[in-house]
């Protein structure tokens, strides 16, 4: 014999309607519309970050370099400054500008790294100081 149910009562049922699975589908795309452009700009941001980055260790590099030439050869070669050949692939785009001051016994170096195709103008600049005293010493 079956038990027998209230005219009005709906039979119990398992899992989900139609329209419940269509609002939890536009709830959870809602979601990811929201979010996964947050993900897009952060790596983005990530990547513009790590190039900056990388061009300042190159910046350094370059001063570290230039600092222990003499002052003929220096001005040599700041003329024909360029990146060098293990970062030209990671910084494509970048361009490098550099000059000689002379202070009397103090004498600096200005790098500047800058993006041939950034719209807001931003550089990288790097000033070393060379002390010539110990050398005139001698």
């Amino acid at each position: 014999m079956r038990p027998c149910r209230k005219p009005g009562r709906p039979k119990s049922r398992r899992g989900f309607t139609v329209p419940e699975i269509m609002v939890g589908g536009v709830l959870m795309m809602t979601a990811a519309g929201i979010v996964g452009p947050l993900f897009v700009a952060a790596n983005q941001a990530t990547k513009k970050m790590e190039r900056w980055r990388l061009a300042s260790e190159e910046l350094s590099n370059q001063m570290e370099r230039l600092s222990i030439l003499d002052e003929d050869s220096l001005a040599l070669h700041l003329k024909d400054l360029e990146i060098s050949e293990a970062m030209q692939e990671t910084l494509r785009g970048f361009f490098i500008d550099g000059e000689f001051i002379n202070r009397g016994s103090l004498q600096c170096i200005r790098l500047v790294i800058h993006r041939s195709d950034s719209k807001e103008g931003r550089k990288l600049e790097m000033i070393g100081w060379i002390d010539r005293r110990e050398e005139n010493a001698e």
